[in-house]
């Protein structure tokens, strides 16, 4: 068995465990019967290199470069990283990138060396805009809703591992700090005390000044010599800054990261997003008052964050509505149920998974200390209309089945991406302890600092369809933006809210399946390639704001973005068909399968699939356009016709054979979308391989659909044979032999027998030799004759190598023949 690893570089000893004696290696002559339950374990290998899949080998001690690496074995490394090598993708990271830390650099000493640069948790400052914000016809002060739906997280911050708490509040200037003192050991802070100094009447002003307060707090710290440790410090703004500025002046920021909630969306410090970028912190915008931002922003600064959003929506109450709320096991603790209604005659039931009802009135928040398992409804209705945002938080249990949710996106660690080179990915991976969580309803939602009020909403799928998503149920939901909408612009930055529901509709059809390597060679029940073993299916909901940014270069003007088709990763060869009958001359039928691209990434559906193949893999992936193109005569029954983004195609290929050896083919496919005057090509999917047999390119076989021969026999199996006193068969013969021959100009055989140069043949019951009216085996005459003749070839034969004799025959051995 060859399992490849580096190129020409191959385990020694491998074993084939849970097989059925199919084929196997991919790779091998014999690829016409793989077997789908073959795993690999390799016990050596002759290479120091691995695609990562080898390292529990002491003989790797390398990873594999673009020299070493074999792009075409099935492994997961290839799937996920389009046929890049390890190093080549550690390239991709700032450490790697431009040269820096080159592979083979140098005799460096691996063993790792650990400096201990932070003993305790960072101290936590409050920087609070003690203004009301936009005013909102039925509602007295905006400002003063998100304060109320804050204190709880500041209240939890005393169950924290945090050495020192303070908190400011500000209007123009720095209005007052707690206790006159930047910060206070938290033990020695009253809990009750430093909740009633969050602002709770905030002034109606309309303009605000962070700037100046926030450099009255750094120079505080400054001089703050009792703790000299970092300072997280979370900056609210409640509406439009005096005389923004664009740059930031000098601050202290060796050991402050600086988050940022700004509400209202006209003008705001330019500078506080670098600020935010700069020092580590997060910067959050919203048009609305929603405390979720406020919220999530405070429990990012927490060292073991408790709370956890489950939901955050907004509704509209043309009609009564019921909001589904998944409480999973591993929170329930302080549950917080929020409405924020824009109309005032309104209602709000909260039901318990047990079906216990509770009427909340106004503030219309309620929390639950321990919120039993299961969905909880929000019954929301308003005799007025209008909308309502819909908050609900939970706090773990500490749990070890807990589920972590992590987002981030296609950019690079600088969090820029450009347009021109790659399309704009989000990821979210949704996970219970180590394993994945299939079967959810996902979607990210982005919006720019300077378009609030417009957001676009990407769904996310966990399908394993290909491009952008490689693996089914892995616990990844990722999706390409097809459509920036309003968010045109040369360079904009994007900020992210993720929504994890559990899903509603059906889930789709599994993806073309594939042969890969196991991830982990030595586990019983290895991950196969497009499908991933062991996810679970949970009903969960969570929402995380500002989940990750990014900053787009190159983006596109005035809404003009047309993507490319997405790429094919599903890539597979189903069939080989060597031996089957012979659809034409010198050809071999090949079937293949893949999940079908999007026009726009994963939007629509392309024009056509160019198939290009080639017996040099090289070639076949440096310029495929300069390979052998399947031609529409060579397609079994005409070229796929495109589907829908995900949906299964099949093309049955009929590829050439060599008379004197044997082929290996590579193949690959390319997506075109066709317009009127040009064409967009996705990238080609990574290839497949197909060993050819040799053949002769001349032999024809032509086979009727039942044979002509009439046989009668009797009922028992006994043969009487009217023959010679020597030769048991009598045969009436041409002179020089039993059927006459002629031969054609092409040097062909064919038989052609006259109704007189028949063998009959007499079966009695008796075994002895005599003739017999009685039931017969004949052909004898040209009305039922099982003789070819020229006019009835029943099983003509053309062949260059050799003369070929026509003849008719059957299973069973009492027949009438016409031999040579």
């Amino acid at each position: 068995m060859n399992l490849r690893d580096c190129p020409a570089k191959s385990p020694s000893n491998s074993c084939l465990l849970g097989s059925t004696g199919m084929e196997c290696d991919p790779l091998a002559a014999d690829v016409t019967k793989p077997d789908p339950d073959c795993q690999y374990r390799a016990d050596s290998t002759t290479s120091d290199s691995s695609m990562m899949f080898l390292s529990h080998l002491e003989s790797v001690t390398h990873v594999c470069t673009a020299q070493t690496h074999d792009s075409l074995a099935p492994t997961r490394q290839n799937r996920l990283c389009h046929g890049a090598s390890v190093w080549e993708v550690m390239e991709q990271h700032v450490d790697f990138a431009e040269g820096n830390n080159p592979a083979g650099g140098g005799a460096v000493d691996p063993t790792p060396t650990f400096r201990r640069v932070k003993t305790t948790n960072p101290a936590v400052f409050l920087l609070l805009d003690d203004v009301c914000g936009v005013d909102k016809p039925g509602v007295d002060c905006q400002g003063l809703i998100v304060y109320n739906a804050l204190k709880p997280v500041i209240e939890a911050l005393f169950d924290q591992d945090i050495p020192y708490l303070g908190m400011g509040k500000y209007r123009e200037a720095l209005s007052a700090i707690y206790k006159n003192t930047v910060l206070q050991q938290k033990e020695s802070i009253d809990k009750k005390d430093l909740l009633d100094f969050v602002p709770y009447s905030p002034k109606k002003d309309y303009v605000t000044e962070p700037e100046s307060a926030l450099i009255k707090v750094l120079e505080a710290l400054n001089s703050f010599t009792e703790y000299t440790g970092e300072v997280n410090i979370l900056l609210v703004q409640m509406i439009n800054t005096n005389e923004a500025g664009t740059e930031y002046p000098p601050l202290l920021l060796d050991r402050v990261k600086v988050s940022c909630v700004l509400y209202g969306y006209e003008n705001y410090n330019s500078w506080l997003p670098q600020l935010a970028d700069e020092t580590g912190g997060s910067f959050y915008i919203s048009p609305t008052y929603d405390p979720t931002y406020a919220r999530q922003a405070l429990t990012s600064l927490q060292p073991d964050p408790a709370e956890v959003t489950l939901l955050r929506q907004t509704r509209s109450l043309e009609a009564a509505v019921t909001v589904p709320v998944v409480v999973d096991s591993s929170l329930g603790l302080s549950t917080y149920f929020y409405a924020n209604f824009s109309a005032s005659a309104v209602g709000f039931t909260l039901i318990s998974p047990a079906g216990d009802e509770t009427e909340i009135s106004s503030p219309y928040t309620h929390t639950v200390n321990d919120a039993a398992a299961g969905t909880w409804e929000m019954v929301l209705n308003s005799t007025e209309g209008g909308t309502v945002d819909v908050l609900v938080t939970s706090n773990r249990r500490g749990a070890e089945s807990d589920v972590e949710v992590k987002t981030w996106t296609s950019a690079s660690s600088q969090g820029n991406l450009d347009l021109n080179t790659s399309g704009l990915i989000f990821y979210v991976s949704v996970t219970q302890g180590n394993v994945a969580v299939k079967g959810l309803h996902v979607t990210a939602t982005f919006y720019s600092a300077k378009n609030l009020a417009t957001q676009v909403v990407v769904p996310l799928s966990d399908d394993g369809y290909g491009d952008p998503d490689i693996q089914l149920h892995d616990g990844i939901y990722s999706g390409y933006v097809t459509d920036f909408g309003a968010h045109s612009s040369r360079k904009i930055n994007l900020f992210v809210d993720v929504t994890v529901q559990p899903a509603t509709s059906a889930r789709a059809a599994p993806p073309v399946g594939s042969r890969a390597l196991p991830q982990d060679p030595f586990d019983e029940a290895p991950c196969c390639g497009s499908v991933a073993p062991g996810a679970v299916s949970l009903e969960v909901n969570r929402f995380i704001t500002a989940s990750t940014a990014v900053t787009i270069l190159n983006g596109p003007s005035f809404g003009s973005y047309d993507p490319p088709p997405s790429r094919i990763e599903s890539l597979v060869a189903m069939a080989v068909d060597q031996d089957g009958p012979v659809i034409e001359a010198g050809t071999v039928r090949v079937t293949l399968k893949w999940n079908a691209p999007g026009k726009d990434f994963t939007q629509g559906r392309v024009s056509r699939y160019d198939i290009w193949y080639s017996d040099s893999l090289e070639t076949l992936i440096s310029d495929p356009e300069s390979t052998t193109k399947v031609e529409d005569s060579q397609y079994e029954g005409g070229p796929p016709t495109p589907l829908d983004y995900g949906g299964e195609q099949t093309a049955v290929l009929l590829l050439p054979k060599l008379v004197e050896e044997e082929t290996h083919y590579f193949i690959t496919v390319v997506p075109v979308e066709a317009r009127e005057n040009e064409e967009q090509k996705g990238d080609p999917s990574p290839p497949v391989s197909v060993m050819v047999t040799s053949g002769s390119p001349f032999t024809t076989t032509t086979t009727t659909p039942e044979p002509t021969t009439t046989t009668t026999t009797t009922p028992e199996p006994t043969t009487t044979t009217t023959t010679t006193p020597e030769p048991t068969t009598t045969t009436t013969t041409t002179p020089e032999s039993t059927t006459t021959t002629t031969t054609t100009p092409e040097s062909t055989t064919t038989t052609t027998t006259t109704s007189e140069s028949t063998t009959t043949t007499t079966t009695t019951p008796d075994p002895t030799t005599s003739t017999s009216p009685e039931p017969t085996i004949s052909t004898s005459t040209p009305e039922a004759t099982a003789t070819p003749s020229t006019t009835e070839s029943t099983a003509a034969s053309t062949s260059t190598a050799d003369p070929t004799t026509a003849s008719t025959s059957t299973a069973d051995p009492t027949t009438a023949s016409t031999q040579s």
